[in-house]
């Protein structure tokens, strides 16, 4: 792949990104999907899957985390200084898992 290419194929990536955002605006506020919430927030594919094998974990475990639990491993996934993870993303990655009725009870209980 040329760098021409990647060029375009960043762009196209970045313009999809901002249209379904923007859909996302006119859609009933409650509506969330797993995708749309990793989209937003950016995370790879790798974050994402390293996210979800913590989840899958726990889940598998019959041990809820809590929220800031998560965070912090949200934080440490991302390289990122936990401070710097708002609560709202760990919330909305967290119920867009739950919308899409991925480790849904587990999910209920981290969200109280």
């Amino acid at each position: 792949m040329t760098d021409k290419e990647r060029e375009e194929l960043t762009a196209s990536l970045m313009h999809m990104k901002n249209a379904i955002v923007s859909l996302y605006e006119h859609v009933a506020p409650d509506f969330t999907t797993r995708d749309f919430a990793i989209l937003k927030y950016g995370l790879s594919s790798e974050e994402s899957g390293k996210l979800e094998k913590y989840l899958v974990d726990h889940h598998v475990q019959n041990k809820a985390p809590t929220k800031e639990k998560v965070r912090s491993k949200l934080a440490e996934i991302q390289d990122l200084p936990e401070d710097s993870i708002p609560m709202k993303k760990v919330e909305d990655l967290l119920k867009g898992y739950q919308a899409d009725g991925i480790m849904d009870k587990m999910i209920k209980k981290i969200l109280k």
